[in-house]
């Protein structure tokens, strides 16, 4: 029986969050080696990436694949089996909860009337689909603006990073768990 389109893109799904999203020793590891190759960073404590991950247990229709802090910036990872033009959309919504976390976490309030610091936030999606894209291109949510806004103030973007066999190999060498 021949696996459907669905049943493969979950698969793949849960296969990237049991490698990268879980709070266990190995996680970490891949997971530190992973931000390292896609940020060319040489971390090494895993610790350093603080998991926050949104799950559907506590937000019903929402959950990211894998999310976490380190030191000011505020790193979103999802892997997509097929093409999504919405993920410059979902990633924006994915970081307002995830924003909303922080600021309950850290007990800072945006109604007071001095400036609070966030993360900066990274949102990369890593596309391992079948429908031929280039190794790494920007999907932005202006583009689903009904009337087109040019001006740039709003804005949000999804970074995809090709991650099929003959597209980038250099970052799949820096991480061997994303090369395997």
């Amino acid at each position: 029986m021949a696996l459907t389109e669905h049943t493969q893109r979950e698969y793949k799904d849960r296969l990237f969050k049991a490698i990268y999203g879980r709070d266990t020793e190995e996680s970490r590891l891949w997971r530190l080696e992973l931000y390292n190759a896609l940020n060319n960073t040489s971390y090494t404590n895993p610790d350093a990436l603080e998991l926050n991950t949104i799950e559907n247990i506590i937000y019903i229709t929402m959950k990211n694949d894998i999310s976490f802090l380190i030191d000011d910036q505020m790193m979103l990872l999802e892997q997509q089996s097929t093409h999504n033009p919405n993920m410059p959309l979902r990633g924006f919504l994915y970081f307002a909860q995830l924003y909303n976390g922080y600021l309950k976490s850290s007990r800072k309030d945006p109604n007071r009337c001095s400036k609070i610091g966030i993360p900066t936030p990274k949102f990369i999606v890593l596309y391992n689909g079948s429908t031929d894209k280039p190794n790494e291109f920007t999907m932005r949510l202006s583009e689903s603006f009904i009337n087109p806004d040019t001006s740039g103030a709003y804005e949000w973007s999804a970074y995809v990073k090709n991650i099929n066999t003959k597209h980038n190999e250099g970052l799949q060498k820096k991480g061997k768990s994303l090369d395997d």
